[in-house]
């Protein structure tokens, strides 16, 4: 909400967000044209329907920005009151329908009559109850707008629901996937990345006489070349090009964790200067200053950061505990909104990826003390930023799955690994699923949206898939279905679905399966440690237990 409320009162923030709306609008009209075989330079229709969607959805935005209720559960009813008066304004008279103030009905035009015999032709209005909402179906073989069929935010499971409809109603849900604002303020920068500005240097550096290797190289190939080194000329190449080694797969972890705090320090000095750039506005300064001080914190000698980009929101990722030593790692994927800010927060704390990793690693230390065990708070993927279609799509778990499976393949030794995927991170491992390497025995989703499947035998994994959700999670309310590239599958948590569904008991909504206290916490924790015997099941039985060998299912 302070970020709505921020653009709207800023100028030249507000003029980004309407741009990117408009591209928005303009990438969901393409996928309606494309669903329906049309030609969006020839036919105004679909980006007529995301037009008049998208300006309702603006005008729920002012009024939820200027009301005092900032929760989910008002922006979805502001949502469908809109929505409702939607029909209504385009397909009636006003001043001759509606009630007039003696309680009367005005009589109907002749317009709102020839609506209402089209509405009575269409096949969906049959067996629903009437509505006051703009609906966009096939009727009759072409594609025709009706005002006043059902509401666009109630689905209904018949093989006739229209494409319209659920597009539509597929960008009505995925506003309450921007947990943390209502639209986005990227960071524009026209400077080139820091990270890729040592990648070439490294391409050209040399050690010693020696060339160095390429920095995507395979992770046994480059973990040769460092055991190769002395301690000395590592550390030369840490602080030559700290961006390079601390985001290289296959360099020792602690190198790497070396490397970082020299990059953070330096991501700091420019983010010192940028807070007295007077070619900054005021929110520009603010948003530096702030950068600044998290890259002060992460710089601490006690935290291990095993990768760190600043460019943009930035991408981070944190071991807890000794990752060289672990005989388990489990690693938390976190999803949207999650960047160099958001990564670590004092207010909701296990909301956000230290706070779930620090959570899980103690956890999994109390359910089993004599397992070597280590946590990464993994957010080294560019995540979706608030209403947008990147939540919606798969476009950013791609380049996540495959960033997490260079990860995943790049730890020390032969650990068993544990996945445990928050909300869009459980898009991220379900497009990744079918890659990862044997290692990877468990993935557990909580709060999912889907994993781009409609099973867990569909994501093509030897892994065991564990699922939970809260009873107060508004991500039930999102149409678990996949349309035209939007929505991302079935529900993991359906009996349908097939993944061992595990309880959540005392989570708070979407954001509380790592506090402490927790059955869902308590259950990653049991997981992490290969404890099945102790998971307790969403089922009150033993049934996501089964199959597990060594567990008791009776």
């Amino acid at each position: 909400m302070r970020t709505y409320r921020m653009i709207e009162s800023t100028p030249s923030l507000l003029a980004v967000h309407l741009r990117r709306s408009i591209e928005m609008e303009e990438q969901i009209a393409g996928v309606i044209a494309e669903r329906e075989g049309l030609d969006l330079a020839t036919d105004p229709r679909p980006r007529v329907a995301v037009a008049a969607f998208s300006g309702v959805m603006r005008i729920t935005g002012r009024m939820w920005g200027a009301g005092e209720d900032i929760s989910v559960d008002s922006i979805r009813a502001i949502t469908e009151s809109c929505l409702d008066h939607l029909g209504p304004a385009l397909a009636e008279d006003w001043r001759r329908t509606g009630a007039r103030p003696d309680g009367r009905t005005a009589p109907r035009t002749r317009r709102t009559q020839s609506v209402t015999r089209a509405r009575e032709k269409c096949p969906l209005h049959h067996n629903h109850p009437p509505g006051n909402v703009i609906c966009l179906t096939p009727c009759t073989g072409s594609i025709t707008i009706l005002l006043g069929c059902p509401a666009v935010t109630s689905f209904d499971s018949s093989p006739q629901l229209g494409v319209w409809r659920a597009l539509l109603a597929l960008t009505v849900v995925f506003v309450m996937l921007a947990t943390t604002g209502w639209t986005a303020v990227r960071q524009h920068r026209g400077d080139a990345s820091p990270l890729q500005a040592t990648l070439s240097a490294w391409e050209r550096g040399r050690i010693d006489g020696r060339d160095l290797p390429a920095a995507d190289a395979p992770a046994a190939r480059l973990a040769q070349f460092f055991a190769s080194l002395t301690a000395r000329q590592s550390a030369r190449l840490a602080a030559r090009y700290p961006l390079a080694v601390g985001n290289m797969n296959g360099a020792p972890v602690e190198l790497r964790y070396r490397a970082n705090r020299i990059a953070l320090q330096q991501a700091r000095r420019v983010e010192r200067e940028r807070v007295h750039d007077d070619r900054l506005s005021p929110v520009g300064k603010q948003t530096a200053e702030r950068r600044m001080k998290r890259f002060g914190v992460m710089m601490r000698p006690h935290r291990q950061v095993l990768a760190f980009d600043p460019m943009g929101s930035g991408r981070m990722a944190e071991v807890f505990g000794d990752l060289s030593r672990a005989r388990r790692v489990s690693v938390v994927v976190p999803g949207v909104d999650t960047n160099v800010l958001t990564f670590e927060r004092t207010q909701r704390k296990y909301a956000a990826p230290v706070g779930m990793a620090q959570a899980l690693y103690g956890a999994e230390r109390r359910a089993r003390p004599g397992t070597r065990t280590a946590v990464i708070a993994w957010a080294d993927y560019t995540t979706p930023v608030g209403l947008g279609v990147d939540a919606a799509t798969s476009m950013r778990a791609d380049d996540g799955a495959g960033r997490l499976d260079s990860l995943v393949r790049a730890l020390p030794g032969r650990t068993a690994v544990a996945l445990y995927c928050h909300s869009y991170g459980s898009v991220v491992c379900g497009v990744a699923a079918r890659r990862l390497p044997p290692r990877v025995t468990d993935i557990a989703v909580a709060g999912s949206p889907g994993m781009r499947s409609d099973s867990a035998s569909g994501l093509g994994s030897r892994a065991r898939i564990w699922a939970a959700r809260d009873s107060d999670d508004w991500i039930q309310d999102v149409p678990h279905m996949e349309v035209g590239g939007l929505g991302h599958g079935a529900d993991p948590v359906s009996a349908g679905f097939g993944a061992r569904v595990v309880s959540a008991d005392r989570a708070r909504g979407h954001t509380g399966y790592f506090e402490p206290g927790t059955d869902s916490l308590r259950n990653f924790a049991e997981i992490g440690v290969g404890g099945y015997d102790g998971v307790r099941c969403a089922s009150g039985d033993a049934a996501c237990r089964e199959g597990i060998s060594g567990t008791t299912t009776a």
